[in-house]
């Protein structure tokens, strides 16, 4: 169930709005890249490196955070937890979507890999975690909790509602599959098994935010679809 929020923040224009500053970031933060890179080649070779690789994941993000706040309007907790319906789920509600979000990712991955041949979309995938334990288990947190988190704040706790203000529940989905596909963009052209799988996730997760009573069970289910498939990306390797 989707509460009132601010109209005038929360429109199909300020999404589209929202969409747009997202991949301008993935500019900038590239920009950045290269200013370091070409002074100083060796701090820029850091970036293909698994520590790289993370650092700049948790830069955009944390920057498309920011900018969802301030196109939101929110700038203090409670309203943050207010208008994105971040209250305390229920045990029962969150342990059935984990176990859901765990379900599509492994049952989609393990057909895909073993009758159609196809590796398993396992984001930027496990040649990033060959850096050593420790690097691994710090990407695993990053991927599990912090980018789970921040991208359905992102994408369902904003955008899907801004565009459920103007229209419809078909609509407002087909967008935000559309938005969370493009900037999956470098996992979902690998193999037409990522594609589907990330699909049939985004389409789920705005099901799940339409009829559920908070953002909760959104962010528990991406946690345990990534969780998933590091788990299945780490039997497998």
């Amino acid at each position: 169930m989707l509460i009132p929020v601010p109209v005038s923040r929360w429109r199909p224009r300020n999404a589209w709005l929202c969409a747009i500053g997202l991949l301008l970031l993935h500019f900038v933060v590239i920009g950045l890249v290269w200013l370091i890179w070409i002074p100083y080649p060796r701090i820029g070779v850091l970036v293909h490196m698994p520590l790289g690789v993370c650092i700049l994941g948790v830069i955009w993000h944390a920057l498309g955070f920011l900018l969802v706040l301030m196109i939101s309007g929110t700038w203090s907790l409670s309203r943050f937890v207010r208008d994105f319906q971040l209250h305390k789920p229920s045990f029962r509600g969150a342990l059935t979507y984990g176990f859901i979000g765990a379900g599509i990712a492994l049952s989609w991955v393990i057909v895909a890999d073993q009758y159609f041949g196809q590796p398993p979309p396992i984001q930027t995938s496990f040649p990033v975690m060959h850096g050593g334990t420790g690097v691994e288990l710090g990407w695993i947190i990053l991927l599990v909790l912090y980018a789970a988190f921040i991208e359905e704040v992102l994408f369902r706790g904003y955008m899907y509602r801004a565009f459920r203000i103007g229209w419809g529940i078909f609509t407002s989905t087909v967008c935000v599959m559309l938005i969370t596909l493009l900037f999956h963009w470098n996992v979902v052209t690998r193999s037409n098994a990522s594609l589907v799988l990330h699909s049939m996730l985004a389409v789920f997760l705005c099901v799940v935010r339409e009829k559920s009573d908070g953002l909760w069970n959104c962010i528990i289910c991406h946690c345990s679809y990534n969780l998933a498939l590091c788990a299945y990306g780490g039997w497998n390797r």
